[in-house]
């Protein structure tokens, strides 16, 4: 028995005879010549396999051919050949450079090639042969979202040179995920109300958008072929690939060559970085579908995906539907293999103006009928999700004016929920998402806080009103560049979207606002106007004292919040002076009088309940609490007052 969601169905269409399985409409038994057909996966895809013998080509050398480039694969129909029985359980040794061009010359200078007992199969022949579907055995690597374990200490010197470097690469394990089919199997993770549920004959296509950047070959078609294996095919219309000017040269001619096999599939490339926003909407503008549903290009899609997604945008145009997010490990390429409810939705801290996840409240959780049931959410991650084509134009597609990466997510949460559209997250749909121990994107010559900053502050201007300078105040309102806006403003007000106000109260009532601040900013020194208060980075540890350091005007370690009830914060920490050893800290607040300052009016940081004022000493570093007096080094200056 063999997954449908495995099959590609062009192959099997042409060459097998599919019977419905009595156990289920989504296991399938495949009859060739009324023998179960028995295949194994594609160990690494970059390059040519060692050749199962054909009438048509030279015979592979009789030498055993080593374990670790052996595997087997589907034939084309009526050639007559022979095979080995293969293994892929050994370490497996194909791992070249992500650049390597398809071509028996750039072949033979690998040392792979160097084995006499290894055929290379002509560029001809792989040409014809790379398109076909392969299943891997129930034992393979990876298989069923098992984790791939390498003993790095037993690697060869050579190979774990290319492990390593393909590692740092990517931000995850690409050695590992070349010992994987792309077409591995995923377990079904849907809760018993979302397999019994039904959906109408008549939902809409769709066109999926993946924009890619230096992406490793396996994961990228791993994400392709789960897309096609596991979709209804008369519901993919079409799948966009935008290669945002990647320098990989498996991502030039071989990415084309290799998708041209594919009929759904289209490729696209950009003459220049455009980054995540500009390279959607080049893919967005050739789309042809009902809907639009934007993925990233290293992901897994599960069994049953698709089609919840699409009855909610067919149910209700204005939503915006995103799936559960299973993770996949960086490192052992093991997925999540349980989601048994929906625990989370999507928010974001308004002080950074970064994405998080919260509990669904306690209300609404209550107010759930059924496991299957879509939950509205806030904000939602971004890479992932569905929305009705027209919809989608109606309110402004995205930001063009957005670089790179960042805060588009935030964006399009916003304008959606704002302009008369809502957002879900749907229990009945998973797509596994690996997410990488580190960023490999190039970010240019643009600083990568720079970068995120432009974004974001396009965002706050735009939407946020008022609630802005919650932001603006952790960048001590240096906005910085963040370019032309008036577009956005006049599609705000073209749409005659809510205000934020109403966002907050309507959509994210649960947000953590920070408390009402008297003022915010950098404390800078009257002895010193070079000088700030600065948290060296302490948060809740009594090990790191305060310091004064040369004002950077960059917010982070320097941005303070004087509260109304006293506290001096960062971040969900409180300035603490420690009375015994007579130094400052920021621990975990306790609302106790170690904890409580006023700003006097001769401008001095003081402890309510202790004549005691904060001093910056001659030496222009430390700071320490002494008796006060109206002096310029206990004299003191906020970016912003509030009152």
């Amino acid at each position: 028995m063999f997954h449908e969601d495995h099959i590609h169905r062009q192959y099997l269409r042409d060459n097998l005879k599919i019977q419905e399985s009595l156990e289920s409409r989504d296991h399938f038994k495949l009859v060739h010549n009324k023998q179960p057909l028995k295949v194994d996966a594609f160990v690494s895809p970059e390059v040519r396999r060692p050749l199962l013998k054909t009438p048509k080509m030279k015979s592979p050398p009789k030498n055993k051919v080593p374990s670790r480039f052996l595997h087997q694969q589907l034939q084309p129909p009526k050639q007559k050949f022979e095979s080995r029985r293969l293994s892929n359980k050994s370490s497996v040794k194909e791992h070249v450079d992500a650049g390597l061009k398809f071509t028996e010359t750039k072949l033979k200078k690998n040392n792979v090639n160097e084995n006499p007992n290894v055929y290379v199969i002509p560029d001809s022949e792989w040409k014809r042969l790379q398109h076909l579907d392969v299943i891997a055995s129930m034992d393979a690597p990876g298989e069923m979202g098992n984790a791939v374990r390498v003993n790095v200490t037993k690697l060869a010197p050579d190979e774990r040179s290319q492990y390593d470097r393909l590692y740092k690469l990517n931000g995850f394990n690409q050695y590992v995920s070349d010992m994987i089919s792309y077409h591995r199997r995923l377990a079904d993770i849907r809760n018993p109300q979302c397999k019994a549920k039904l959906y109408p004959k008549d939902l809409p296509n769709t066109s999926v958008i993946i924009c890619l950047h230096n992406e490793a070959w396996s994961v990228l078609l791993r994400t392709v072929h789960s897309i096609l294996n596991r979709s209804p095919p008369n519901l993919i219309h079409e799948i966009i690939l935008v290669d945002d000017f990647s320098d990989l040269a498996h991502l030039k001619k071989p990415l084309d060559d290799y998708m041209a096999t594919l009929k759904k599939v289209k490729v696209l490339h950009t003459k220049k970085r455009e980054g995540l926003v500009r390279a959607r909407l080049l893919g967005y503008s050739i789309t042809t579908g009902d809907t639009l549903t934007f993925l990233d290009s290293h992901v897994e899609c599960f069994p049953g995906w698709l089609e919840p997604l699409l009855d909610r945008v067919h149910t209700d145009p204005t939503v915006a539907v995103a799936p559960l997010i299973p993770i996949i490990s960086s490192d052992s390429f093991s997925s999540q293999k349980s989601v048994a409810s929906l625990v989370a939705v999507g928010g974001f801290d308004i002080e950074k103006m970064t994405f998080n996840w919260n509990n669904i409240p306690r209300t609404q959780r209550q107010q759930r009928q059924n496991a299957a049931d879509p939950q509205k959410s806030p904000t939602i991650a971004g890479g992932l999700f569905t929305i009705s084509r027209d919809f989608f134009t109606k309110i402004g597609t995205y930001d063009e004016g957005m670089n790179i990466w960042g805060g588009e997510n935030l964006e399009i949460s916003f304008r959606v929920w704002m302009c008369g559209g809502s957002l879900e997250i749907h229990p009945c749909s998973a797509v596994a998402h690996i997410f990488r121990a580190v960023s490999p994107y190039k970010w240019g010559s643009t600083p990568i806080f720079e970068t995120l900053r432009h974004n974001s502050v396009r965002v706050a201007e735009v939407w946020m009103d008022d609630y802005k300078d919650y932001y603006y105040g952790t960048l001590n309102f240096n906005l910085g560049n963040f370019g032309d806006i008036s577009s956005r403003k006049e599609l705000r007000k073209k749409l005659n979207c809510h205000s934020f106000d109403w966002y907050v109260k309507n959509v994210y009532p649960t947000i953590k606002l920070p408390k009402r601040a008297l003022f915010v900013g950098e404390l800078k020194s009257f002895l010193a106007p070079s000088v700030c208060m600065d948290s060296m980075g302490g948060g809740h540890s009594a090990t790191i004292e305060v310091q004064g350091q040369p004002c950077h005007g960059g917010g982070g370690n320097q941005f303070f919040r004087l509260t109304a009830d006293g506290r001096i914060e960062r971040n969900s920490a409180c300035l603490d002076f420690n009375s015994k050893n007579k130094t400052l800290h920021f621990i975990r607040c306790d609302g106790g009088s170690t904890q409580t300052w006023q700003f006097t009016k001769d401008q001095q940081i003081k402890l309510q309940l202790w004549d005691l004022c904060l001093e910056l000493i001659s030496n222009r570093r430390t700071l320490a609490m002494n008796n006060c007096e109206a002096i310029p080094k206990q004299q003191w200056a906020w970016t912003k007052k509030y009152i």
